[in-house]
């Protein structure tokens, strides 16, 4: 039934069951309906019901709809109901949530003896009636979402049970909705009674999991304007650009007046790009509001309790019902109400229905509540009952299946105890579900049913509201106040280049920033310090200083803060500046001369001059770490032909009496050296009066030619003025920072040119020179780098203008640490990308100048590309001379990959192989008359769990990314590949990607590899352990032994030698030895297998014994065969080079002597020479732990890994065959700017011309390798079958024998050069059968060897008896006394 009764002359009409009565209530704001449902049955004046007090709102929709679940699911309940137990109900509506209203309501209820009361006002009204109800001990059921802090205060709130979850946990749900989508920040306005929201406090519990600190409180409650109040807050919205704003109402008058102001306010703020959230209360009241309000509003959000499941059984019977009684249909039809729209999708109506639930359940299991309810022993028997009934659904064993379909019980403090809520889009005149949140989880989108997002949209908005850019401080430390023209000049030029980038960014409307610039000029370290320590307080991130003594001193300030505050810097080059333990937030766009000593050293080999000398800077530490940082570059070069011949040091202050003096003298020694090349590391002022003390017509000191004078970023920095200085000059060559280049710079040049040039002085407005100074390209990318930073992280929604300036700060270093790499960074006005690498410097690019004509002229560059710095010559040079600088042709580099061990047990010998590696291609750059070109090898180790078996698809993909990078050509060929399960999977999967490229290993022995058809590009220094084998019988057939046994590992190193030793043994000639089925176990297995294993071999009765397994399944084996008993002498251990790898601690030292195995040829010849003395100098560089030495016969000692020597020929065979390639242009160049079509084409048919070539070297070639041998494939592109044979004994394994073909051979023959030391330290070989002196420690005894052991007893005891026996006849006399008897 649907009323809607008007007050008559202060007198409210009552009805019951249609019987009209009147009851004299003074309540003007107060509409009352008392209800008997019981259908069928007559209801009985006399007796008692459960009779549940209704608390509703007055004139809304919505709370008709309530009312109506509400009397629906009480007529079902008294349907259903247990014998003897009835529902009747008394109903007030209150329009307003006046603390008298509802007080009053409350005493109506009370004054109707009512059992339980079931609620759907708010707040408000339940802090203001739950006293009244706790006095009479009645439980209140709120179906409405409740706040914490209104009712903290209210006495009697034990007798609140809250159906619907609280405003703080509603909260918390739209904190998982901003989490999921990264919003960071969010505007509230609250427009309800209480002041305060409990979901602000909801929203605020989450902030450390989603990082939202830019939240901002507008209260206008108290206001009598509410419409003024509400727009004045929209403006505040407005102003802090904040996409994400939640509105919070107490009731519908109130949302409606929000709705409207909202809805119509210009500029707007509805529509794509604004989210409206709108708090539980609210909901309800947009559904009623105006079409055209509903429209604008749509894509509006909210958090609300899980809405009733439309496919349960309780929906089913509730819709069905609103038909079956007509009571209610037709009421509901009358108010509008029976509409799909509202009931689908409206709030709260699952609480309502299931505070009915609820009460049925409390009823139904209590033991005899028929019987309560007859006694008729007053009201508060039954109260206590229900109340009681109410606390015992307090488990999930005591739960309530809900009308949304899941479980209800209550906490312990009468809340849910397992709350669901959705997260729901307005959609039409819908809410609809779009995502679900319980506490403890992330929000779960509903994939059938997309988020719609304000203005029809399917695009998740931007964390700022449309066109806003919130404003962020910028500090800069430039030149100023030095004296110096020229500094002078530069700063104000520095001091333009910013203002002019802070203006671009202004205009550019792609930026999502605007920056406040807070610029200070310096002049020493100790201003710069001092400006630090000003703008650390005030700024977001710092851009400076220019000169490195200066910039230092700054970071050195800001790396006491403990949050960052990132620095900037656009022109300081100091190399101690790269290290971030000290400088702990700076970073750089330009590099350090570390790099640029580098450039130098190129530019003076290219040009081939032997003799170079140096003045340099005294006492400043750019000039100071630039001559280390050449002389560096200049010793380590692997083709250093550069000999410096005068260091001298220059005085700093060109005012000193003794300036030209000092410079002639320097000049002097360079002349008596021999020397014309002359490097200045040194400031323009200084490099000019030196160029002019050397002038040939005025100088007093020349060379035999002209000089040629090189100079560095600092000498470089200025043109000279006209006159003799300009002619000294001419011809100077050196380094400066790159200069502009590209679109970027060329924008902000005619940004710039549209200044005022009094306001923004600079070069740029001069007709001749460079368009800019140096470093001023620089300055663009250090601002853009910070302006970039903080959009991304508005893009991103880490940060808004709300974010406290502290978390910005720590932010903006951050994301500025993820521009690392060429493939993170952003296009510069360098014309090239800007990143930080890993000690966060600028990408290393130089241009290499020449002063012609009066200007500097760009005629090359220097740029580092994997790790390699490439110098690139494009124009003439001309030196002071006139002439033109004579230019060597740099020989070409290809890219190689370098596949190291591919786990982190053996990562010693992968750091070990890695400096063999390493010498290798020293080698290749030393012999420049066997190799012209050079490898540029790229370690690479796969990762994974699996990766040793399944490291093949990573590399293909690490081989592919890096065939598409601008960078790079692509790798020609892979080598290393030492495991032989690597190196088979890696082969497959070579093929299946349909990729043919070469593979060279050194170390992969599986004799599976040398199948051509399933591995066709597979090469290897190393022979295939068949060869292994056919040592092992050789040793065999040299001993004489007659029979041995086999123990291996089941991997296919393991088996596959195992398997080839035994054919091998079936070959020996006369037949005589006798072989086993060999005994085999696990890889990897535990000592308890392995000694299970030990044990069958045991049986075999064989001393002659071959371990064919890893070194870690090898030591097992030794360790079982040492508790057997079976290292004793007598017994003869061999293996193959998984036995002979083996290190032992000084324990094992004593335990495992005499060990005979095979090992890879570990190295002979001069080139094993310089593989062997070069590594021991630089393992100790490397701090590498000492491995344990082989000692040869000749008594020397040598500490190289393993296969070092096959590592080395790997690599030397491929540049042996590349320069091959390369002198007879078969391999041609090709530039790096190439489309990736012409790139891809040369790198296959560069691969294919390697395979090729490689095949070719079946003859020995000319080139010896380190294994003493030369380097050469067979037929199965096999190295050559090389071994030595090692014996442990003492502390270290000998060699004692070889095993090779020569030359000139027709088969390999085995040497042993010195005695073998066996067993038990014998020089003689043990036979074949074990001793019969070992220990059997099995427990285990075979028949024979019963009977043996008893005829072997009663032998020795009949003996002993006779000796017995005639011991005593010896001592006794003639007559048969004892005689020893005393005489008498």
């Amino acid at each position: 039934m649907c009323c809607q009764e008007e007050p008559v002359g202060g007198r409210m009409r009552q009805r019951r069951c249609g019987i009209s009565s009147t009851s004299a209530l003074s309540l003007p704001a107060i509409w009352t309906t008392l209800f008997l449902l019981r259908l069928s049955i007559a209801w009985p004046a006399s007796a008692m019901s459960i009779h549940v007090g209704y608390f509703g709102m007055a004139d809304s929709l919505p709370a008709q709809e309530y009312f109506a679940a509400f009397g629906v699911a009480l007529t079902e309940a008294n349907v259903s109901a247990p014998q003897g137990v009835f529902y009747t109900y008394s109903r007030v509506w209150v329009s307003s949530n006046s603390t008298e209203n509802c007080t009053a309501g409350a005493q109506y209820l009370l004054s109707n003896n009512v059992h339980v009361v079931v609620s759907t006002v708010n707040s408000d009204c339940i802090a203001a009636s739950i006293p009244l109800y706790a006095s009479a001990k009645v439980p209140v059921m709120s179906t409405f979402t409740v706040s914490e802090s209104v009712l903290e205060g209210a006495t009697g709130g034990q007798y609140l049970f809250k159906l619907a979850p609280s405003e703080r946990m509603e909260g918390q749900a739209l904190a998982a909705f901003l989490r999921h989508y990264n919003y960071s920040s969010m505007s509230y306005i609250a427009l309800n009674a209480r002041g305060s929201s409990n979901i602000v406090d909801g929203l605020n519990s989450t902030t450390v999991d989603f990082g939202a600190e830019a939240r901002v409180l507008f209260d206008v409650s108290t206001d009598a304007n509410l419409s003024g109040s509400v727009n004045q807050a929209l403006d505040e919205v407005v102003a802090i650009g904040t996409a994400v704003n939640l509105l919070d109402v107490g009731d519908i008058d109130s949302a409606e007046v929000a709705f409207q102001s909202i809805a119509y306010r210009q500029p707007r703020v509805t529509g794509r790009g604004w989210i409206w959230m709108l708090s539980s209360q609210a909901v309800t009241g947009l559904i009623t509001s105006a079409a055209e309000i509903r429209l604008i509003l749509q894509g509006s959000l909210a958090a609300v309790p899980a809405v009733t499941d439309q496919t349960s059984d309780v929906w089913l019977n509730y819709t069905s019902l609103l038909e079956t009684h007509p009571q209610f249909s037709s009421g509901i039809a009358t108010c509008r109400i029976l509409r799909d729209d509202y009931v689908v999708h409206l709030p709260f109506r699952a609480q309502v229905l299931d505070s009915v639930r609820l009460l049925e359940e409390v009823a139904r299991r209590h033991e005899n509540f028929s019987g309560l309810l007859s006694q008729n022993g007053g009201q508060e028997p039954i109260r206590d009952a229900i109340y009681s009934g109410l606390m015992d659904i307090n488990s999930n064993a005591s739960a309530v299946l809900s009308s949304s379909g899941h479980l209800f019980y209550f906490s312990s403090d009468r809340t849910p105890a397992e709350p669901q809520f959705n997260i729901v889009s307005f959609d039409g005149n819908r809410w609809v579900p779009a995502a679900t949140w319980t506490p403890g989880d992330v929000l779960r989108l509903i994939v059938d049913s997309p988020m719609m997002w304000p203005g029809f949209s399917l695009e998740v908005p931007a964390e700022l509201a449309p066109g806003f850019r919130p404003r962020f401080k910028i500090g800069f430390l430039y030149i100023n106040g030095t004296g110096d023209d020229r500094d002078e000049r530069l700063g104000r030029e520095f001091l333009s280049a910013f203002n002019v980038s802070i203006l671009h960014i202004q205009e550019n409307t792609s930026a999502r920033v605007l920056l406040d610039p807070v610029a200070m000029g310096v002049n020493s370290p100790a201003d710069c310090a001092a400006a630090a320590r000003a703008m650390r307080d005030e700024v977001h991130a710092v851009v400076g200083g220019y000169r490195s003594s200066c910039t230092s001193a700054a970071a050195l300030v800001l790396a006491e803060e403990n949050i960052p505050l990132a620095q900037v810097g656009y022109g300081a080059t100091l190399d101690e500046l790269s290290n971030a333990t000290t400088y702990r937030y700076f970073l750089r766009v330009v590099p350090p001369d570390t790099f640029q000593g580098q450039a130098l050293a190129d530019l003076i080999q290219r040009f081939g001059w032997p003799r170079v000398a140096i003045l340099y800077t005294n006492n400043t530490l750019y000039a100071l770490g630039l001559r280390n940082s050449f002389l560096r570059a200049v010793n380590g070069s692997l083709l250093n032909s550069t000999t410096i011949t005068v260091t001298a040091a220059m005085p700093q202050d060109l005012s000193g009496p003794t300036v030209n003096d000092t410079i002639d003298r320097a000049l002097a020694m360079i002349v008596k050296s021999d020397t014309r090349v002359v490097l200045l590391l040194v400031y323009s002022g200084l490099a000019e009066r030196i160029v002019l003390r050397g002038e040939r017509d005025g100088g007093r000191y020349q060379p035999t030619d002209d000089w040629i004078w090189v100079g560095t970023d600092s000498s470089t920095a200025f043109a000279p003025d006209a006159g003799p200085v300009r002619d000294a000059v001419t011809g100077m060559v050196g380094t400066r920072p790159k200069g502009g280049n590209g679109h970027v710079y060329l924008r902000l040049l005619s940004e710039w040119l549209q200044l005022n040039q009094t306001e923004n002085p600079g070069v740029v407005f001069s007709e001749a020179g460079s368009a800019t100074q140096p470093f001023v390209p620089e300055v663009f990318d250090a601002v853009a780098a910070v302006e970039i930073a903080l959009s991304d992280l508005l893009k991103l929604k880490s940060i808004s203008q709300l974010t406290s300036r502290l978390t910005v700060r720590r932010k903006l270093f951050q994301q500025l640490l993820t521009y690392n790499s060429s493939a993170n960074g952003f296009f510069g006005a360098i014309g090239s990308t800007i990143y930080f690498d890993q000690d966060r410097n600028g990408p290393a690019e130089y241009d290499i100048v020449n002063f012609q004509g009066g200007q500097w002229r760009n005629v090359g560059d220097w740029i580092l590309s994997r790790q390699r710095g490439r110098l690139n010559l494009n124009l003439l040079t001309i030196l002071p001379n006139g002439q033109i600088a004579e230019i060597r042709e740099s020989p070409p580099t290809f890219n190689i990959l370098y596949v190291a061990i591919a786990n982190d047990r053996d990562q010693r010998i992968s750091d070990e192989l890695e400096l063999v590696r390493r010498i290798a291609t020293q080698y290749i750059n030393v012999h420049e008359s066997v190799f012209s070109v050079r490898l540029n090898i790229t370690r690479y180790i796969p990762r994974g769990s699996d990766v040793t078996t399944a490291c093949g698809e990573p590399i293909v993909r690490h081989v592919l990314d890096h065939q598409r990078q601008e960078d790079a050509f692509g790798y020609v060929a892979v080598i290393g590949l030492i495991q032989s399960t690597c190196a088979i999977s890696c082969s497959r999967a070579f093929q299946a990607n349909n990729i043919t490229i070469p593979l060279i290993s050194f170390g992969a022995t599986a004799i599976s590899l040398s199948n051509k058809t399933a591995h066709p590009t597979f090469f290897r220094t190393c022979p295939a352990d068949d060869n292994q084998a056919t040592v092992a019988r050789d040793v065999v057939d040299r001993y004489n032994w007659t029979k041995i046994g086999i123990i291996a590992s089941t991997d296919a190193y393991g088996s596959g030698l195992a398997r080839a030793l035994e054919s091998e043994i079936k070959l020996i000639s006369d037949i005589r030895v006798e072989s086993f089925e060999p005994v085999m176990f696990e890889h990897g297995s535990n000592f308890s297998v392995v000694l299970e294993a030990v044990r069958k071999l045991r049986k075999l009765n064989t001393a002659v014994n071959f371990i064919s397994a890893f070194t870690d399944d090898s030591k097992l084996v030794l360790r079982a065969a040492l508790q057997e008993g079976m290292l004793v002498e007598g017994w003869t251990w061999l293996g193959g080079d998984g036995l002979t790898a083996l290190e032992f601690n000084s324990t094992d030292q004593v335990r495992f002597q005499a060990l005979v195995g095979t090992s890879l040829i570990i190295g002979n010849g001069t080139e094993f020479e310089f593989l062997s003395t070069r590594y021991a100098v630089q393992a100790e560089r490397a701090d590498l732990s000492p491995r344990g030495n082989v000692v040869f016969p000749s008594g020397k000692s040598v500490a190289v890994p393993r296969f070092a020597s096959q590592l080395f020929d790997s690599i030397t065979i491929l540049a042996l065959g590349l320069s091959q390639l390369w002198n007879t242009r078969e391999v041609f160049n090709i530039q790096l700017d190439a489309p990736q079509s012409e790139r891809d084409e040369w790198l296959a048919r560069t691969r294919h011309l390697i395979i090729q070539r490689l095949k070719n070297t079946t003859n020995p070639t000319r080139l010896n390798g380190a294994i003493g041998l030369p380097v050469q494939f067979d037929v199965a592109q096999d190295g050559p079958p090389a071994y030595n044979v090692l014996n442990y004994f003492g502390t270290q394994w000998q060699v004692v024998g070889e095993h090779f073909r020569s030359p000139n051979a027709t088969a390999a023959v085995l040497n042993i050069l010195r005695g073998i030391i066996w067993s038990g330290g014998s020089v003689m070989p043990h036979g074949s059968t074990p001793p019969s002196t070992a220990v059997d420690t099995t427990g285990q005894f075979d028949t024979n060897e019963i009977i043996a052991y008893v005829i072997i007893g009663i032998v020795v005891a009949i003996g002993m008896g006779l000796l017995l026996f005639h011991a005593f006849r010896k001592t006794r006399g003639p007559d048969g006394t004892a005689a020893f008897s005393p005489v008498t």
